[in-house]
């Protein structure tokens, strides 16, 4: 069928590669990076059809066919919303404690540096060493 539209996504990467078919119903995608993809065949008047998990290994040439169903004209919205891995606020915030926490806390060695690890947002992700001379 002529005026296909085919999207060929990597699953590995996410990277998407688009095409349609020509006159004659035939697509062609090149340079693909051997991986696993997912072939979306979509078409005017017709049922999407998803092809998942095609597996492509280094210098083959795969051959995907789709036999698109008679359907309705859908409108498909999908929304995705990742959290960043990084907090992108401003790191120079100041925080306060109160002189009874101060000399009250049980601290080991009375370091009061181990107090920062009470503030919001501050974790100890470093390993710290100590050397003591005598």
């Amino acid at each position: 069928m002529p005026g296909v539209d085919v999207t060929i996504t990597s699953l590995d990467t996410n990277v998407a590669t688009t095409t349609k078919t020509n006159s004659a119903g035939y697509y062609r995608v090149e340079a693909l990076v051997p991986g696993t993809y997912r072939a979306r065949f979509a078409a005017r008047g017709f049922t999407s059809l998803d092809i998942t998990t095609i597996g492509l290994p280094a210098a083959q040439v795969i051959r995907v066919e789709a036999k698109l169903k008679v359907g309705s004209v859908n409108e498909k919205v999908e929304v995705k919303a990742d959290l960043p891995m990084l907090e992108t606020d401003a790191s120079n915030f100041s925080s306060t404690l109160q002189n009874d926490i101060v000399q009250n806390i049980p601290l080991s060695g009375r370091d009061l540096q181990q107090l920062t690890f009470l503030l919001p947002g501050v974790n100890n992700v470093g390993v710290r060493q100590e050397v003591i001379l005598v």
